[in-house]
């Protein structure tokens, strides 16, 4: 989300897009690495202890080994578009001791597209604001043309509804 926003606020001029890029993409991976250090590092002490809390069992964990070995990209891509188990999945991978030249590929493969969609959507839908904002803005002056012209005709109906009133009632 502050992916986009800060793409939003590019395309108004604020920022620069190709900064806003490479933050997002830089926050996106380092995130990835500090798990996967922490499970290369951390052995299995860590997901024995939190990973019951996300259904991590010992048996899934070794399935994941055995998957990781076979679909690495897959299991990555998976575990990178995953709302849930980026935190576990990458100590998973980093406890397996997946080769670290190959995570780094495979998660900037995957984090580089991700990263320019966020950026290109809160960019485009910045560039897109301006033009609604021309037509809302266009919209408001005929809103008020709309409404003083209401106004001035009810004003001159009533003033015509009294002497048409008045000339009857002599």
């Amino acid at each position: 989300m502050i992916t986009v926003a800060a793409a939003f606020a590019a395309s108004l001029g604020y920022f620069n897009i190709f900064l806003i890029f490479l933050i997002a993409f830089l926050g996106d991976i380092v995130g990835d690495f500090i798990w996967y250090i922490v499970g290369y590092f951390g052995r299995l002490a860590i997901i024995n202890k939190y990973g019951r809390y996300f259904g991590a069992s010992a048996e899934r964990i070794e399935k994941l080994r055995k998957l990781l070995e076979k679909h690495s990209v897959k299991i990555l891509l998976g575990i990178k578009i995953s709302p849930v188990a980026p935190i576990l999945g990458l100590i998973i991978v980093g406890n397996s001791h997946f080769p670290y030249k190959r995570f780094v590929k495979i998660v900037s493969l995957i984090s580089i597209p991700k990263t320019m969609f966020f950026v290109l959507s809160g960019y485009f839908f910045g560039y897109s604001y301006t033009v609604i904002a021309k037509y809302i803005s266009n919209g408001v002056y005929g809103l008020l043309i709309v409404l003083a012209v209401t106004f001035l005709v009810l004003f001159f109906y009533r003033e015509i509804a009294k002497k048409i009133a008045k000339k009857l009632g002599d």
